[in-house]
């Protein structure tokens, strides 16, 4: 996929795999209304911290746009 989209003119820096990560574990962490209201967006395999997750993901995005949009 990564060949695709560079020839089709993207940047790829990176693919990454985050292991333990679900579908859901893409969204952002879930407010306590929303783990009552929505429990099964909110459940994560064991040993996965979604929330570092998203912090390591912020942290890379802002990086690669750091360096590639201007």
């Amino acid at each position: 996929m990564a060949e695709t989209l560079a020839d089709a003119g993207f940047i790829v820096a990176a693919i990454n795999l985050v292991p333990g990560a679900a579908h859901f574990a893409f969204l952002a962490p879930c407010s306590a209304p929303l783990k009552q209201d929505a429990a099964e967006f909110c459940v994560d395999a064991k040993g996965f911290d979604r929330v570092a997750v998203h912090k390591q993901l912020n942290e890379r995005a802002l990086e690669f746009f750091e360096a590639h949009v201007r």
